[in-house]
């Protein structure tokens, strides 16, 4: 699907919608920007993600109408300034939670500006185009076996995770990370 397609099918998520100190949650699909392009004003990235009873953007240009109470899968366009938030929060992670509250901050001068905060909800998982080789031999081998009906504990996991096999390339910390995957 074309980036065109995508910004057709799914509904527009725009944080400027949100009051002062308003917050909204939204469930990072990706740890990073899916599109990243220059643009007439500069860098924009375009990010997917999920969504529960919010007003978004539908549509393009004249043809746009608001939809309330919306509930599912949307793009968005983050500020410059809340990019790398986002992708803090997600640290390599997709299916984040993240609470996004807007305020404001007064500068020296007097002058007012608006500001996104981002509170981080939920781990995520790891994103399989985060894994290495090993990694994910290691956990399509695991899938395999629970498949067939085994049942693979996590203990069991990181024990199979330090075989020869997997080269001594994924330490018990990742493993215990890569178990939550299987879930």
């Amino acid at each position: 699907m074309s980036e065109d397609e995508q910004q057709e099918s799914n509904p527009k998520l725009v944080f400027g919608d949100l009051g002062l100190k308003q917050s909204i949650i939204v469930e990072l699909e990706t740890p990073k920007a899916v599109v990243t392009k220059e643009g007439k004003y500069g860098e924009w990235q375009l990010w997917f993600g999920k969504v529960e009873n919010v007003t978004v953007h539908k549509g393009r240009g004249n043809d746009e109408k608001l939809v309330p109470n919306y509930t599912g899968k949307v793009i968005f366009f983050p500020s410059e300034k809340l990019i790398p938030q986002l992708e803090k929060a997600a640290n390599g992670n997709e299916g984040v939670k993240v609470k996004i509250t807007k305020d404001e901050t007064k500068m020296s001068s007097g002058k007012k500006y608006t500001k996104y905060v981002v509170e981080k909800l939920s781990e995520g998982k790891p994103s399989d185009s985060s894994l290495l080789p090993t990694e994910s031999r290691l956990i399509n081998e695991a899938k395999e076996l629970i498949n067939d009906g085994h049942n693979i504990t996590e203990d069991i996991f990181i024990k199979a995770s330090q075989e020869p096999q997997y080269e001594n390339k994924i330490s018990e910390i990742r493993a215990k990370e890569l178990f939550l995957t299987l879930k």
